[in-house]
């Protein structure tokens, strides 16, 4: 946060000032600025915008560890997202909302319940880009929504297959 603190100072801002304009407490941010807590990345993004500067994030990649069941429902998926498309959608949209009402009624308990009405949730708004990043997401979230995915019996036989062979264990 130092950064933070020698551009308030070049440009004259206070803590108090800085709080007034972000809406952020002022202790809190004297906080930020002692290392005390550690501000989230929308409250890091508000102090430097206020300050007319932008936060260049750069990203780091790491390869999420997947477990053969993991792997391969995440591979399966990927396969249903090379279809999807909005023409794909409408034809799937009737199945993956039967789905949802089947996989209700097998499943108990969190957090395959809440995952289902995620799923139903993006069906509902025909949001394809949220459907394609929670069939694609391989963290543990991502994991914990194909368990109870809809997308059961849309991939072609022949495709699905071939996605399997090419399963390592």
């Amino acid at each position: 946060m130092e950064i933070l603190r020698q551009k308030m100072a070049e440009q004259g801002m206070t803590q108090a000032r800085l709080a007034a304009i972000t809406g952020i407490p002022q202790p809190r941010i004297s906080n930020y600025l002692n290392g005390v807590v550690r501000p989230s990345k929308p409250k890091m993004d508000l102090m430097f915008n206020t300050l007319g500067l932008v936060i260049m994030y750069e990203p780091r990649v790491k390869p999420e560890q997947l477990r053969y069941a993991e792997r391969r429902s995440w591979m399966l998926h990927r396969q249903l997202a090379s279809h999807l498309d909005d023409e794909t959608f409408a034809v799937w949209k009737p199945t993956l909302l039967g789905n949802i009402e089947w996989m209700r009624q097998a499943n108990k308990g969190e957090p395959h319940l809440g995952n289902i009405d995620r799923w139903e949730a993006l069906i509902l708004a025909g949001d394809i880009e949220g459907l394609r990043r929670a069939m694609l997401d391989p963290t543990r979230d991502g994991q914990e929504m194909r368990e109870v995915g809809p997308f059961v019996g849309l991939l072609p036989d022949e495709e699905r297959r071939a996605v399997l062979a090419g399963v390592s264990r």
